[in-house]
């Protein structure tokens, strides 16, 4: 764990406060070090709190302040307390509509399973109001999707805007997707979520993933556990999988979020966690070093590991720099920033060849952008791919 003065160098004093207060939480420091260092330091508050809401732990940072007793300026406070508000009636929406829908789900045959979001902070949090969750992540057979999205139109639910896909298209989707994401009808008038359901967890270039299949059989066995939360949840080992697979490997710890939910799973769980199923799992997938390296960098910054999945330190690790960038690290179809970080933690040079030969799928492969800027029947789908680079090479031009 690097020294406070070490952070401060390397961060400056609002980032370093940020982090300072989450080892609080962790009982890694203690609070009245974070009071001194509060009380002899000079911060930009407004920046701070702009650091905090970007990087999504709004929430979190004013439940580790109130629990610890550290005095700040009231007007900061203030402002991460309305948020506290906002988002704890948009956690128990969720909560509410999630318990709902897998119970819908399942009565009609179609299994799915809970993760991230809402389950995780349930199950990993003090307190699920801790942790800000923007939508509902169910797990889905790829089988299921169609009878899936049916329930969910009888339901009343949508496509998000930009997620239509024509019923025609549809199995080719799934072949070259991971998900959809859907909207929940308005509960007076205003409160509502996306759902997002996902077949894969991760894309194309980014080579293989365990899917539904393997994630079925991590369910928690213990009843009592999963009547409480009111739908079964997955044992921490296969948590750990699903997290990574968004987390170190799509999103290489791409906001200081990622660091926290990591570091609650690994000090909730303990020796509670399968180490070497979870090993076995990322050395046959080739993702170890990526996952190795972002262990690395949540013990530089809060100080938090667990004993079932050592890690090798890497000084000076940069993605201790992307977990605490302002502004943060983009994932966007405009550019992937943080794509630089997958290839250069592959397992293998063999493997980093094969991820940067996989990239020119983009290049070539149609994706459901292409299918509703042509609009073009299913049986046009030979063309769709002589068009698709045209597309986009008109698309750099016109920026």
């Amino acid at each position: 764990m690097l020294p406070t003065q070490t952070l401060l160098k390397k961060f400056g004093t609002e980032k370093t406060l940020v982090i300072l207060i989450s080892r609080v939480y962790f009982k890694t420091l203690s609070a009245v070090e974070v009071q001194n260092f509060i009380d002899v330091q000079k911060f930009d508050w407004e920046l701070c709190y702009l650091f905090i809401r970007r990087h999504g732990i709004r929430t979190f940072i004013y439940h580790s302040i109130q629990a610890s007793g550290m005095i700040m300026p009231e007007d900061f406070l203030k402002k991460l307390k309305g948020d506290l508000m906002a988002l704890s009636m948009t956690n128990l929406h969720q909560q509410k509509y999630l318990v709902e829908l897998v119970r819908e789900l399942t009565a009609a045959g179609i299994p799915v399973i809970p993760y991230k979001g809402i389950s995780f902070a349930k199950a990993y949090y003090k307190s699920p109001s801790m942790r800000e969750s923007s939508d509902i992540d169910l797990m889905i057979n790829r089988r299921s999707v169609k009878p899936a999205l049916k329930y969910f139109k009888r339901k009343g639910m949508p496509f998000k805007s930009g997620w239509e896909i024509p019923d025609e298209w549809l199995p080719y989707y799934l072949k070259i997707a991971k998900d959809l994401e859907l909207k929940t009808p308005a509960v007076n008038n205003a409160m509502k979520c996306t759902v997002e359901i996902q077949w894969k967890l991760t894309e194309l270039h980014m080579g293989s993933f365990p899917e539904f299949d393997f994630f079925i059989q991590g369910l928690e066995k213990n009843e009592q556990l999963n009547k409480g939360n009111g739908y079964p949840r997955l044992q921490p080992a296969y948590d750990f999988l699903c997290m990574a697979s968004n987390h170190f490997i799509r999103e290489p710890l791409m906001r200081f979020k990622y660091v926290i939910d990591t570091a609650c799973l690994l000090q909730t769980a303990g020796d509670s966690i399968d180490g070497v199923l979870i090993h076995k799992t990322l050395k046959k997938y080739g993702h170890q070093r990526i996952v190795n390296a972002s262990l690395s960098a949540i013990e530089e910054l809060l100080g938090i590991s667990n004993a079932q999945l050592p890690f090798d330190n890497i000084p000076d690790n940069e993605l201790s720099n992307v977990a605490t960038a302002y502004p943060v690290v983009k994932n966007t179809e405009k550019g992937n920033e943080h794509y630089p970080f997958f290839l250069n933690f592959q397992d293998s040079s063999w493997n980093k060849m094969k991820a940067q030969l996989r990239t020119l799928y983009y290049y070539v492969v149609p994706t459901a952008s292409d299918i509703r800027y042509f609009k073009l029947p299913a049986v046009a789908l030979p063309l769709l791919f002589i068009f698709r680079p045209f597309r986009l090479f008109f698309k750099l031009f016109a920026k």
